[in-house]
């Protein structure tokens, strides 16, 4: 882009060329994203040249978005949110950017919450606050104590639960995993944690392996490091009967499920997510109700 450029359709296409040089996948899609972002406009209005005239401004604007998306910079960072479970989520480079399988986490918790009469979840890894937030929107006499040991991730999920309305009843704690919730106080604890094995990390796809935190992805040599120390401190934070509910790479559903059987969970489970993957485990603290 040598030269100020006004036409959206030349700007969109210059966009996905350079995309489109960069590796980036979909990238025509990306550039009509991009620019829609810049005009303040959704990609239909775009589309559909229903839109403010796009200025010198606009083309400068396009063009740095385009360059840091070339980079590899994750594209829920350029334009600082990302849609989960049908709302939208503020972002930053300190967060994990949600997951369209995440939402099955989301799902499967809401369905135990709808058999309590008031329930109580936790939250580990809670990043933007996204699990937390949606199944606090979702269910409402939910209350979530939801913890990220990272400061600024915790800070921007309290926007996110401020933003959607939840904040009287998402608790967000700067905390690592179950540290700052009390003994048999919750009735089921959802989590997405760092679950890739360390040797894995350098095969990710770029915007992954170089833009998002480290913390939230590296789950240690066999990629259950963490889920380890989760699933054997939730037995002391849930209440009799409750469950732990964990997000896992495909490939992994085995072994978890195997974890939770030796540290004394029941009624052990497994969901698949939309692709088939098994991507959710599920595992009952004995005693209590049914």
């Amino acid at each position: 882009m040598t030269s100020p450029v006004t036409s959206t359709e030349s700007m969109v296409q210059w966009g996905a060329g350079e995309l489109e040089r960069a590796g980036v996948e979909r990238a025509r899609f990306e550039a009509q994203l991009l620019l829609a972002h810049v005009l303040g406009a959704t990609r239909g209005e775009l589309l559909a040249a229903l839109h403010p005239p796009a200025s010198a401004a606009h083309a400068a604007a396009f063009r740095h978005l385009i360059e840091r998306r070339s980079a590899r910079i994750p594209f829920a960072y350029l334009t600082g949110r990302r849609e989960f479970y049908g709302l939208s989520f503020a972002v930053s480079p300190s967060t994990l950017i949600p997951r369209p399988e995440t939402e099955l986490l989301v799902e499967v918790a809401l369905d135990r919450m709808r058999q309590l009469p008031a329930p109580v979840m936790a939250d580990a890894c809670t990043g933007t606050g996204c699990v937390a937030v949606a199944c606090a929107v979702h269910e409402t006499r939910a209350r979530v104590v939801a913890s990220d040991v990272c400061p600024s991730a915790a800070r921007l999920a309290r926007q996110n639960a401020a933003h959607h309305g939840v904040a009287r009843r998402v608790c967000v704690v700067c905390a690592d995993l179950l540290s700052a919730v009390r003994a048999s106080s919750v009735d089921l604890i959802a989590a997405n944690p760092p679950y890739i094995p360390s040797g894995d990390l350098g095969g990710l796809a770029p915007e992954v392996r170089d833009h998002e935190p480290r913390t939230a992805l590296d789950g240690g040599p066999d990629g259950l490091a963490v889920l380890r120390a989760l699933a054997s401190d939730a037995l002391r934070a849930l209440r009799l009967g409750g469950t732990l509910m964990t997000e896992v790479a495909a490939g992994q559903s085995g072994a978890v499920a195997a974890m939770l059987h030796d540290l004394g969970y029941g009624r052990v489970r497994v969901h698949r997510d939309l692709a088939r993957i098994e991507r959710v485990v599920v595992g009952r603290k004995p005693g209590g109700e049914a």
